[in-house]
């Protein structure tokens, strides 16, 4: 696949076409869908300027969004660690107590629990240690990167990122 940042290293000019507008594809019949197809109706629109152009996040945009999509799947997987010992925990009888995420595996830890349980969890405990010390580093590039980038810093007040 060749990135549109490619082709306008070779000299040329990339317009992303948005793919909702339908003038566009005034000529093409909808039932049989083919790349040659597509070509073709692309080339039409663009000898009639039938499109509307779409916008094209920068490289920098779609590195911060990966960025906050990997933080955001990394806090989930904790989330979901966290219930699952909590459950299993609770099937014999004990209680974790409450707390931030970051110390949850402490508090387990503080408990007395028979040896099987031990062993069931460990596993997790020792993820959930590693997913912390992730999940505490990109909450640092992000906060450096809002204090640089605006908007970022606009999100930041909105609870999508850490503070």
């Amino acid at each position: 696949m060749v990135r549109c940042t490619h082709v306008e290293g070779w000299g040329h000019e990339v317009v992303v076409k948005g793919t909702n507008f339908v003038p566009m594809y005034a000529t093409r019949s909808r039932r049989v869908k083919t790349d040659k197809r597509d070509a073709r109706t692309l080339a039409e629109a663009c000898r009639l300027g039938a499109y509307r152009p779409a916008h094209r996040t920068s490289d920098e945009q779609r590195h911060r969004r990966a960025q906050l999509a990997v933080r955001e799947a990394l806090v989930r997987t904790r989330t979901r660690y966290i219930s699952l010992v909590r459950a299993l925990v609770r099937r014999e009888g004990l209680r974790v107590a409450d707390g931030e995420a970051e110390s949850f595996v402490k508090r387990v830890e503080y408990l007395a629990l028979p040896g099987k349980l031990k062993a069931e969890v460990a596993p997790l405990l020792s993820l959930l240690l590693q997913l912390n010390e992730q999940i505490a580093f990109l909450d640092g590039v992000l906060e450096r990167l809002a204090r640089r980038d605006e908007q970022l810093a606009r999100l930041c007040t909105m609870d999508l990122l850490p503070k």
